[in-house]
């Protein structure tokens, strides 16, 4: 890696630190961010609707950009974008200008998957694992800062601080980046230059459109009336839009995603276990907060004020730092099967904590703890692998499919929690402690299938199947798929 290398990475991995932190701090702000745009219950969850379909779409369309265009400049512009819905967070005073803030702000997590991509691009062979834990880590740490941190700075900044202070550290990374669009001089004919007919925008526009159909369906299948009727419907279109979609894919000389690639075993198993880290992260960030408050109502010996909420998801972010030395030793021992099913089983046994302990916060210390342990080993090694297995211009578009999976199991799960909490009869704003042992115990469930698909990941250096035909042919030498 050359010094203008390291200082690209170094400046995307800055700001996507700062957006982190944004992304942490909105835990123990949800109430506060409510309380200051005056957004009704309803108001809030169609914003967090379409914040979940907005990262669905745009984390694999911005990957397949960082695939199709130069790296750099897309991470430019992403997080360009992102900056600008951080800075309209200061005016932001109705949800029209909210969603337009979130929506924006959604660019964040595509230019995650670049930076990915882009560090295994980067790194050689065998310190791919250590790239990736470094990135984990200081993401981590700077997760685990804002927990603490979100309500003094918001009590001396102002609530949508935790909009604008990110945007405004992550801009001048962005302008770094960005240089790179100023100065460049093309060296290739205009033929020969990336065009958008590489990116297959129908492709694109018609995935949208399925996942936009399922977030609605997600959103009022449990509504009842003729709410669930449309609910029925839209996951009817979509049952029959896919399969045609698929064959396109499949024809595409330059697919937006790749299905044959996805069709691997392997590839297969890491997007499932993926799936499954969407309903750990749902239970820690959003149950967990409500099984605070629920248990000091119940007469628990803990507040529930955003300070207890944050001291108790610090621990999530924290464990990624502590970590960081240890991705690559058991990356080489473990192999990518072991690690991974490492992780998940640490998931699965700390959602299962708050079922049968949680009158006192050591052992919701303890839950988060293992569950940041958990899900830091799962996810740095199933996107390391990931990146390892297929070739080098699928990457960034590989690590948006990947991301897409886990948004679509946090919409999974978040319409399933909102079932198991609604059959609880009680119509109180504070949830039923039993109703909440059943959301985690699902949850750990969930962990529990992960752990058991990663058995379907082929030992290292095992000869993967061929490939099909719209990006490598059949019989495609093991050393050929290598980055």
């Amino acid at each position: 890696m050359t010094r203008a290398h390291r200082f690209d990475a170094a400046a995307a991995i800055i700001a996507l630190c700062a957006f982190t932190a944004m992304d942490a701090a909105m835990s123990p702000a949800q109430e506060q961010v409510i309380a200051t745009l005056h957004l009704s219950t309803v108001q809030y969850a169609w914003v967090s609707a379409a914040q979940f379909l907005v990262i669905a779409i745009s984390a694999p369309l911005i990957g397949r950009c960082g695939d199709v265009f130069d790296k750099r400049s897309v991470l430019a512009v992403s997080l360009a974008l992102a900056c600008a819905g951080g800075l309209l967070a200061w005016s932001a005073t109705s949800v029209v200008t909210y969603m337009l803030t979130q929506a924006l702000l959604c660019a964040w997590v595509g230019a995650g998957t670049v930076t990915m991509a882009l560090l295994a691009e980067l790194s050689p062979p065998e310190r791919k694992a250590s790239g990736q834990g470094l990135y984990q880590g200081a993401t981590g740490f700077f997760a685990s800062a804002a927990l603490l941190a979100a309500d003094p700075v918001m009590g001396a900044l102002g609530t949508l601080s935790v909009f604008w202070l990110p945007a405004l550290a992550a801009l001048p990374c962005a302008l770094f980046l960005g240089r790179r669009l100023v100065l460049r001089v093309p060296r290739t004919a205009r033929s020969e230059r990336p065009s958008l007919r590489q990116l297959d925008v129908r492709g694109a526009l018609v995935l949208g459109g399925m996942l936009a159909l399922l977030s609605v369906a997600l959103q009022f299948v449990t509504n009842g009336g003729w709410m669930t009727a449309l609910a029925l419907v839209c996951l009817a279109a979509t049952a029959l839009v896919l399969p045609r979609w698929v064959r396109e894919q499949r024809q595409h000389a330059s697919p937006f995603v790749d299905v044959t690639l996805l069709a691997r075993r392997d590839v297969a198993c890491i997007h499932i276990m993926s799936l499954t880290l969407g309903f750990g992260t749902t239970a820690i960030y959003v149950l967990l907060p409500m099984l605070v408050t629920a248990a000091s109502a119940s007469g628990a010996s803990y507040g529930s004020g955003a300070l207890v909420v944050g001291g108790l998801l610090m621990p999530t972010g924290l464990t990624s730092v502590l970590l960081m030395p240890l991705y690559a030793p058991l990356d080489r021992r473990l192999g990518p099967r072991g690690t991974i099913a490492l992780g998940m089983a640490c998931m699965a046994a700390a959602l299962m904590i708050p079922v049968v302990w949680r009158q006192s916060l050591w052992p919701l210390l303890a839950c988060t703890t293992l569950f940041g342990a958990g899900i830091s080993l799962a996810f740095t090694e199933g996107i390391t692998e990931l990146l390892r297995i297929v070739p080098s211009e699928r990457g960034a578009g590989a690590s948006g499919t990947f991301q897409l999976a886990k948004t679509i199991g946090s919409l999974t799960a978040a319409t399933v929690f909102s079932v198991v909490l609604g059959a609880g009869g009680e119509a109180g704003a504070v949830a039923s402690l039993p109703q909440l042992s059943i959301a985690f115990a699902i949850a750990a469930a969930a962990s529990v299938a992960g752990m058991l698909v990663t058995a379907g990941v082929r030992p290292r250096g095992q000869a993967p199947a061929g490939l099909g035909e719209n990006r490598l042919a059949p019989g495609t030498a093991p050393g050929q798929l290598e980055d």
